[in-house]
């Protein structure tokens, strides 16, 4: 079902209900500020794949659904005025209904950066806020409507099947290369006239008139929210450099200089486990992506007779939530540093390495002479199990795939009927996070 980007101005009255139904406490404190006409508020509406901030540049679609950039003589001035205030980039947003991902494009995968931005979240909060110069520059984020990361477990490049899928919805599809590129096709799908289902999210946006007056009382309670927010949120970035210094204590103490990539993956290991930077997880629902219409059209028109048709999607992990699991994929990285891998490097040489390093640092943690304990991190290392898989066991330590799918509830349910894709290339060298915190 074919859908189209709109954007619009609203008032507090024509998005009270929705705002109340995903953030009751910002609805509350919205209806005491009694907001007229001069406070900006915009909707917009966004089917899936709909890229609405590109290298950190924020479009709004016109009547035709077609880009046009804030910036552009093609933008209505009133909009620019209201929307320009965050460095020309995202404006402060609450997501309505479904999902968005914020991420960064980086060659063959992308880096999303606080996993999938849920109905209910608010966020591109820190810059309005600051009284001095902002340190955070509008950079090159990029921002879809619904999941950009998104994986499948079994590999969906089959020519012959492909062609099945254009002959049906009369389109022309370039064969995935990579996991990246299953996207397009995803996208194509989604926005054709024919695809069973209308998937959209909503966003709202406000305008800088919110922004101008937080010190006023009518607003103290909404800039008490605001700030509230954007420092839960930094809280682990305003900590890192100490943590950066932890990490070089530890190696001074234990007398080792690890490889660069196989460092930067086990701080960003850890990074997950805190519940600062996503893992991935098997889609169950459709906020991240209208996934029940994607499984049918694998299943039926794609004709995937072996597998279970699985999407990987972003998800954050929560060691005290008794069951969490996520995985890191050494075949579809989420660093924020890019370290060169030795050539003779091989991705089940790297796991153990990476299980190696990561050991070291977790009992240096635990034994808690650098005074760590009530930290996140401390408490993470004994409330979480991290476990290694690949199809080849040729390093101790390291789990066939095939266990991923006896132990994780959720594969399990999604491959009753079918063989497990365990020689997903994806699963053929990560990392499994899983709580470990009882649930009674």
């Amino acid at each position: 079902m074919e859908g189209q980007a709109r954007f619009k101005a609203v008032e507090w009255s024509d998005v009270r209900s929705a705002v109340i139904a995903v953030n009751p406490d910002l609805g509350k404190i919205i209806d005491s500020i009694n907001p007229g006409k001069e406070l900006a508020l915009y909707v917009g509406t966004y089917p899936y794949g709909y890229e609405y901030l590109k290298s950190g540049k924020f479009f709004i679609p016109d009547k035709f659904g077609r880009l046009v950039a804030l910036a552009s003589p093609e933008c209505p001035q009133k909009i620019q005025g209201d929307l320009e205030y965050n460095l020309g980039s995202n404006p402060v947003s609450l997501v309505l209904e479904k999902a968005i991902e914020i991420f960064y494009l980086h060659e063959n995968h992308t880096i999303p950066i606080y996993g999938l931005v849920r109905a209910g979240s608010l966020f591109s909060t820190w810059k309005p806020l600051s009284d001095s110069d902002s340190h955070g520059p509008a950079f090159l984020w990029n921002i879809t409507s619904g999941a950009r990361s998104i994986v499948p477990l079994s590999k969906a490049a089959n020519s012959m099947s492909l062609s099945r899928i254009e002959k049906r919805f009369k389109l022309q599809l370039d064969k995935p290369k990579n996991m990246l590129q299953y996207w397009n096709t995803f996208k194509s799908l989604a926005n054709h006239p024919e695809f069973p289902e209308k998937w959209e999210s909503k966003v709202l946006f406000f305008g800088k008139q919110w922004f101008e007056n937080l010190n006023d009382k009518a607003f103290l309670e909404f800039h008490l929210f605001l700030f509230k927010n954007a420092w839960g949120g930094s809280n682990f970035y305003r900590h890192q450099y100490i943590w950066e210094l932890i990490y070089s204590v530890i190696q001074r103490k234990l007398s080792i200089k690890p490889e660069p990539y196989i460092l930067e993956n086990v701080k960003h290991s850890f990074a997950i486990g805190v519940g600062e930077s996503p893992g991935f997880s098997a889609a169950i629902n459709d906020d991240a992506a209208p996934i029940s219409s994607f499984s049918s059209i694998y299943e039926d028109t794609y004709k995937i007779e072996k597998y279970s048709p699985i999407f990987m999607v972003p998800e954050m992990f929560d060691f005290r939530s008794p069951g969490s699991i996520v995985y890191y994929s050494l075949s579809y990285p989420t660093t924020t540093q890019f370290s060169t891998r030795r050539t003779e490097s091989s991705k089940i040489k790297d796991l153990y390495l990476i299980k190696s390093l990561q050991d070291k640092y977790i009992s240096a943690i635990l034994e808690n002479d650098l005074n760590l304990s009530g930290t996140p991190m401390y408490e993470l290392m004994s409330s979480a199990e991290f476990s290694y898989y690949h199809t080849s066991k040729d390093h101790f330590g390291i789990h066939d795939t095939n266990e991923i799918f006896e132990e994780d509830e959720r594969l399990k349910n999604l491959t009753k009927e079918r063989e497990a894709p365990s020689g997903s290339p994806f699963l053929r060298g990560c990392m499994r996070i899983k709580s470990i915190i009882s649930g009674k």
